[in-house]
């Protein structure tokens, strides 16, 4: 655990990564603004009595707005400059985050903290062992932060480990029938790694124990020189598959139904299409009349 109220920075010492308002001192700008959109950035999941993980927070938005609607919170983000992770130009020496623009982050985070009257405790260290230092919370967000990280599929194992009910991940992706990936890092993007498509998330979260129960996407706005001034963001909300017998059940029935699907299309195009192979499969597959004439 890590808090810094006693000392308290000041407000020029600080740099905020979201737009935040504060009290006795306004509005700070930031590199996103989500004020009011909150509840339509994590897809209106309610968090009202949950205990929730900010994975990432940066200068605490994400935290001091999910309390505000009743959540317990832990805010994780990095324990050192050393950790931020940069797609490894000839040059990235000279343009990473020095340990004074690192602590001016953290400074953003305390003095939100202190001003909001905040409850949340801030545990910091490396993503890619959040496991180890955080416990099961009811539900974890994770707020465009994927984008950043050479490893993503691990990062998101990680919190999987460590969220109970719901993963909330919001970030920049892409339609696509195939499980695939886009590469961000070119014409000097030092500090982008990956967007991961739909069909990526759909068919790796299952993978982890969780499934889809919603996706929506949104222009948010984006004050960074390097970007457009309206950016689309996804949200993705995935729950916890069943671990019980109805949840086994389920997932057979599913496996099955897939299953035969995969026999009618290898059926179609096979040269034994004749009334002798549907005699044959339609008993072992307990087809019915119609069933039997689809082959």
């Amino acid at each position: 655990m890590v808090d810094c109220r006693q000392n308290l920075p000041r407000l020029e010492d600080c740099w905020f990564y979201h737009v935040i308002d504060l009290p006795d001192l306004g509005t700070q700008g930031g590199d996103w603004d989500l004020r009011g959109r909150f509840d339509e950035y994590i897809g209106t999941v309610p968090l009202t009595g949950k205990t929730v993980l900010d994975v990432g927070t940066a200068s605490g938005f994400l935290t001091f707005e999910a309390e505000r609607r009743g959540a317990t919170v832990t805010s994780f983000d990095l324990d050192s400059p050393d950790k931020w992770q940069y797609v490894s130009y000839p040059n990235i020496d000279d343009l990473k985050v020095d340990a004074r623009g690192f602590q001016r982050l953290r400074n953003s985070y305390w003095l939100s903290h202190h001003l909001l009257r905040s409850h949340a405790q801030l545990v910091t260290g490396d993503i890619y062992e959040i496991s180890r230092k955080v416990s099961p919370h009811d539900v974890s967000i994770v707020g465009q932060i994927l984008v950043h990280l050479r490893d993503p599929l691990e990062a998101l194992r990680q919190v999987a480990l460590v969220t109970k009910e719901t993963m909330i991940i919001v970030e920049g992706s892409f339609e696509s029938a195939a499980p695939t990936t886009v590469f961000l890092g070119g014409n000097g993007n030092y500090h982008s790694f990956w967007h991961l498509s739909d069909q990526f998330y759909r068919q790796y979260l299952p993978i982890l124990g969780f499934e889809i129960a919603k996706i929506s996407k949104a222009d948010y706005r984006c004050n960074h020189n390097s970007m457009p001034p309206d950016v689309t963001v996804w949200t993705f909300i995935a729950r916890r598959c069943s671990t019980g017998w109805l949840g086994r059940l389920r997932s057979y029935a599913s496996r099955l139904s897939a299953s035969r699907r995969r026999m009618k299309r290898w059926s179609r195009s096979s040269p034994l299409h004749d009334h002798r192979t549907r005699a044959y499969l339609a008993p072992i597959f307990h087809l019915g009349q119609s069933d039997a004439g689809a082959f």
